[in-house]
């Protein structure tokens, strides 16, 4: 990335790519969408379209700030990547408590009344019990509720 981390689609050519396509989903994503100066502009004009539903991938470091500029609407889902349970997810996103800032903004956005959902990268490193926890924890479930 480094030779086009700062190559970013015009907000008109990202918009005018989906009315062209009419693909009945459009997700956002591509590292961490909600850093595109367009992001909220870009979501904002694809619901407005209202033929499609609009995913924005996310880590979920900076939803509380995107979130406060867009409503939630029956066209929005946050899909929230999460790659482990709290340990494994901070040593793979190399930055302590970004699990809990995961957790934490999942519960906001649900409280809110955003659509929610999660996506997973499950590494050859990873125990199957630890995918049993993550996907069937009881605690996680409740923390998420």
């Amino acid at each position: 990335y480094k030779d086009t981390i700062r190559d970013m689609m015009p907000l008109e050519e990202a918009l005018e790519s989906a009315n062209e396509c009419d693909a009945p989903i459009v997700s956002i994503c591509g590292g961490e969408p909600l850093m595109y100066k367009h992001i909220v502009p870009l979501t904002k004009g694809l619901i407005e379209q209202q033929k499609r539903h609009v995913q924005d991938c996310t880590n979920a470091i900076l939803l509380e700030r995107f979130v406060k500029q867009v409503e939630p609407s029956p066209y929005l889902s946050f899909n929230v990547h999460i790659d482990g349970m709290k340990e494994t997810h901070d040593r793979v996103v190399d930055k302590k408590g970004v699990f809990d800032t995961c957790v934490r903004m999942i519960k906001m956005l649900k409280e809110r009344g955003y659509r929610v959902q999660t996506n997973s990268t499950i590494f050859r490193e990873t125990s199957t019990e630890e995918i049993e926890e993550l996907a069937w924890s009881k605690a996680l479930r409740r923390n998420l509720s």
